[in-house]
């Protein structure tokens, strides 16, 4: 129980929090305690990760951008291998299109919960862009992430406008 509240919270967190919690449980016993470390856990988490922008700004791009863009093309890849004859490694306009569309949707989202999500979506979208097995072409490669970035800086200059 204790390793898994050091591996969640961090040494220097998790042994304030341990320490208060053995002084205590030297009254209340060592089921309050057990109690307590698995109550504690996630809100403290919940607050590390608040604390650590540069985390959540990785959690965020990856879970809001990068996870539901490569979802749509494993999707696609496998509709395509479903058809006889219509496996390749080219995607088509309008699929490319459907998901500049979505990323630009995911972009938005992302930039609503954190501000300064720009650069972090740019890398994103190169993850997206290097994980797909397929040949993309450059305009593509070139406009995911510019799109990326554009959304995020709209979005946060009109937060600061208003």
């Amino acid at each position: 129980m204790e390793g898994l509240t050091r591996l969640l919270l961090g040494a220097q967190l998790a042994e304030e929090i341990l320490g208060d919690l053995d002084e205590e449980s030297l009254v209340r016993g060592a089921r309050w305690r057990r109690r307590q470390i698995v109550l504690s856990v996630m809100p403290l988490l919940a607050l590390r990760v608040r604390k650590l922008h540069v985390e959540e700004r990785l959690l965020l791009s990856t879970t809001l951008f990068l996870l539901p863009v490569r979802a749509i093309d494993l999707l696609w890849a496998f509709v395509l291998s479903q058809v006889p004859l219509k496996v390749d490694l080219i995607r088509p306009t309008n699929h490319l299109i459907f998901t500049l569309i979505l990323a630009m949707a995911c972009a938005f989202v992302c930039s609503l919960h954190r501000k300064g999500m720009g650069l972090w979506l740019s890398f994103a979208a190169l993850v997206a862009l290097i994980t797909v097995p397929a040949q993309l072409p450059v305009w593509y490669w070139l406009l995911l992430p510019a799109l990326c970035f554009a959304v995020v800086t709209v979005v946060d200059s009109r937060r600061r406008t208003s």
